[in-house]
């Protein structure tokens, strides 16, 4: 049955793929302050901050741009640099390549970077439902490679898509589904889908500005200027 239904899933996929050829879609941010190791006056306002915050998702039938929608008026926002979307993801569908700057810290400049990245994740579609906005929607799990300065962490992910739109549209770079995700629930993120409108032919700009490397290369040129800037920062006491 499962076998089936993922299938089923595939076909509407491929049928209706290109039914609907632009739109924009707008996810809210919830951080549970009980993922936190510690629950203190930081990690309540994360969570406090997170109901601020916007995400938009526009879309074509060549590519798409995730971003915050608040982003210009939150620098110092907190739940933005949790939510792992402080810069806009753009992909590009027919070249399956994700994009997005580097954004501000004491080891680099903003923008400093361009991120170039492919990903290709394996997803594991259940036949567990639930209803999501009147949308049937059922759930599918990935694993995930994070970058941490004690090295790379897996971490699983758990989304919620619904086949009743059947094209690739998705948050972040949460590529690869038979149809629009509904909902992200990440360690301690969960993006939701707030409203869609399709056919608003949004303008979708490309990311050009900065060194073009991979997300590897960035984190270890990050862990090296880390290096430099503790010594010096040590020689100074």
């Amino acid at each position: 049955m499962k076998h089936f239904f993922t299938v089923f899933c595939y076909f509407l996929f491929f049928f209706f793929a290109k039914a609907q050829t632009s739109g924009t879609i707008t996810y809210e941010l919830k951080i549970e302050e009980q993922s936190y190791p510690v629950q203190n006056e930081f990690s309540k306002k994360i969570s406090e901050d997170a109901k601020k915050l916007e995400f938009i998702l526009d879309f074509n039938n060549k590519e798409s741009l995730f971003y915050c929608a608040d982003a210009i008026d939150n620098d110092s926002n907190l739940a933005l640099a949790v939510s792992g979307a402080s810069e806009p993801i753009y992909y590009n569908f027919s070249e399956k390549i994700f994009l997005k700057n580097n954004y501000l810290t004491i080891y680099t400049n903003e923008k400093e970077f361009l991120l170039k990245d492919k990903v290709n994740l394996k997803w594991n579609i259940t036949e567990e439902s639930k209803e999501i906005s009147g949308y049937l929607c059922y759930k599918a799990t990935t694993k995930i490679k994070k970058n941490t300065s004690k090295g790379k962490v897996e971490e699983i992910v758990e989304v919620w898509f619904c086949p009743d739109f059947p094209v690739n549209i998705f948050p972040k770079s949460y590529v690869g589904l038979p149809g629009i995700i509904f909902e992200v629930r990440e360690k301690f993120c969960v993006f939701g889908l707030k409203k869609i409108h399709f056919n608003t032919n949004p303008k979708i700009p490309k990311p050009l500005k900065g060194k073009e490397i991979t997300e590897d290369e960035y984190h270890n040129i990050v862990m090296e200027r880390k290096i430099e800037f503790d010594k010096k920062f040590k020689g100074k006491k």
